[in-house]
C-alpha cells in the first residue's frame, strides 16, 4: 500500500515538476535559479535557487503570490508566505482530519511533565483518499514542497526517469514523502523540545488556522553556534537557557505574542516572525554528512487557543545513514 502510494505520488510529482520548470516566468525566480550549485554538494539541503538566499532575503515564486524568505542559515529555516493560500483548501484538510478521526498524540514522561499535551493527530494519504478535494490539496502540497525545497538532484532523478516510470527503489532509497500529517492542539496544548529525526531531513510546517507558537531556540544564527553540543542531552540543557524574544526564532500568528513573551522583554525584534493562515516554515534537520543538525531542535509552546497545522515530511534512509557519502556519490554520478 505504501509503495503504491509512493509510485502514484512520484508520477504526479514528476509531471508537475516538468510543468513548473516550463512555466516559471518570474524574472527574479529564473535569475536566482540560474546560479551554479553550492561548492558543497548537499542533496539533503535546499535546492540551488533557495540555498543562495541570504538571511532576510526573499524569493518571489510564480505560484499564488508564494514567497520564500530565509530566516537562518544554521539551522536552515525559511518562512514561506502563502504556501496554502486558499481558505477553502485549508478548511478541507481540517474537515477531512476530523472526519477520519484524530488520535491522541503519543506522550512520554519527562520527570513530572509530559513532553506532549492536548494534541491530536491523523494522516491523509493523497494518493488513496476518497475525498477528491482533500486528495488534490494533499497531493499539491506534496508537489509544491518538493519542487521548492527538495534538492535539484533529487528532482532531476524524477524528471530523467524515462516514460514517466518512477524507480520505486530509488525513491525509497533517496527521498520519499510521508503521508500528510494533520495535528490539532487544544487550548493549552504543547510539544516540548524535540528533533524530528527518524531520517526526516526536511520538515514543512503549514499553519492551517494561523496560530503559531513554534520556537527554534538556536534559530537566527546565534553567535554561540560554534559551541553547539553534538548530542541530544547537551543540546537540551543548552536549549533550556534560551528565551523567546531574546534568543532564537519564535513564530507568532493571529494569536499574538503576549502569551509567549511580553513585548517588554523582546530585545531582538528579528527573533519574532509573524505568520498568517496558509503560511509555512520549512527547515532542515540533518547536515550534509548525514548527521543530525541538533540546532533544528524546536518546540510548540503552550498555545492560548486552538491550533491546526499540517506537516510535510521528506525522508531519506540512505542519505542520513552512516554510508550516506556513498549514496551521495551515486546520486551525483547518475542524476547530477
Amino acid at each position: 500500500h505504501q509503495w503504491g502510494s509512493i509510485v502514484a505520488r512520484g508520477r504526479a510529482v514528476q509531471r508537475r515538476i516538468r510543468q513548473l520548470s516550463i512555466a516559471s516566468t518570474s524574472t527574479q525566480f529564473e535569475e536566482v535559479a540560474s546560479f551554479d550549485r553550492n561548492n558543497e554538494f548537499n542533496p539533503i539541503g535546499p535546492p540551488t535557487f533557495v540555498s543562495r538566499l541570504a538571511v532576510g532575503e526573499t524569493l518571489n515564486t510564480p505560484l499564488d503570490d508564494m514567497s520564500i524568505t530565509r530566516l537562518s542559515t544554521q539551522p536552515q529555516i525559511f518562512h514561506v508566505k502563502n504556501f496554502l493560500p486558499f481558505e477553502n483548501d485549508r478548511e478541507t484538510i481540517m474537515s477531512r482530519a476530523l472526519q477520519q478521526g484524530m488520535k491522541i498524540a503519543g506522550t512520554k514522561k519527562s520527570g513530572e511533565n509530559t513532553v506532549r499535551a492536548n494534541s491530536y493527530l491523523t494522516w491523509i494519504d493523497g494518493a488513496n483518499c476518497d475525498d477528491e478535494h482533500a486528495s488534490v490539496v494533499a497531493k499539491n502540497m506534496d508537489i509544491r514542497a518538493r519542487y521548492f525545497f527538495v534538492h535539484d538532484t533529487i528532482n532531476n532523478m524524477l524528471v530523467q526517469c524515462p516514460n514517466d516510470q518512477v524507480d520505486v527503489s530509488d525513491l525509497m532509497e533517496f527521498c520519499y514523502t510521508e503521508d500528510l500529517q494533520v495535528a490539532k492542539y487544544g487550548t493549552g496544548g504543547k510539544f516540548d523540545y524535540h528533533h524530528d529525526g527518524f531520517s526526516r531531513y526536511l520538515t514543512i510546517l503549514i499553519y492551517l488556522n494561523g496560530v503559531g507558537g513554534t520556537y527554534f531556540p538556536f534559530g537566527g544564527d546565534s553567535p554561540d553556534l560554534k559551541d553547539q553540543p553534538e548530542d541530544e542531552g547537551s543540546i537540551m540543557v543548552k536549549a533550556a537557557g534560551k528565551l523567546p524574544g531574546i534568543d532564537g526564532i519564535l513564530v507568532v500568528g493571529v494569536e499574538g505574542m503576549d502569551d509567549y513573551v511580553s513585548a517588554l522583554y523582546v530585545s531582538n525584534p528579528n527573533s519574532i516572525v509573524e505568520i498568517q493562515p496558509g503560511d509555512a516554515v520549512a527547515f532542515y534537520n540533518y547536515k550534509s554528512n548525514g548527521e543530525k543538525e541538533w540546532t533544528s531542535l524546536h518546540s510548540s509552546l503552550v498555545v492560548p487557543r486552538e491550533k491546526w497545522i499540517a506537516t510535510c515530511w521528506f525522508r531519506s534512509e540512505a542519505l542520513t545513514g552512516p554510508f550516506g557519502w556513498l549514496h551521495k556519490e551515486k546520486l551525483l554520478e547518475h542524476y547530477g
